[in-house]
């Protein structure tokens, strides 16, 4: 399946950012999406580092949303 996604990476707190840090995610889920036919959408990735602990606080994923709402049917997976 070739389906169309978006990238995003996320850590929390300074301790996360050691064995998970934001270059390490996006190069892994690039791969990933390599591996598996995936289209990045732009082929941009999307990082945050915010602390947050719900969505509607976390000003990059309320972005990505809108995205989705606006561009129905482009995005399959996140």
């Amino acid at each position: 399946m070739n389906a169309n996604v978006i990238i995003y990476c996320r850590v929390s707190s300074d301790e996360q950012t050691l064995g998970a840090s934001l270059d390490v995610q996006e190069e892994r889920l690039r791969k990933y999406c390599n591996q598996m036919g995936y289209n990045i959408i732009d082929n941009i990735s999307y990082r945050e580092d915010e602390s947050a602990k719900t969505f509607e606080k976390r000003p990059v994923i309320q972005g990505i949303m809108n995205y989705i709402r606006k561009n129905k049917g482009r995005v399959n997976k996140l």
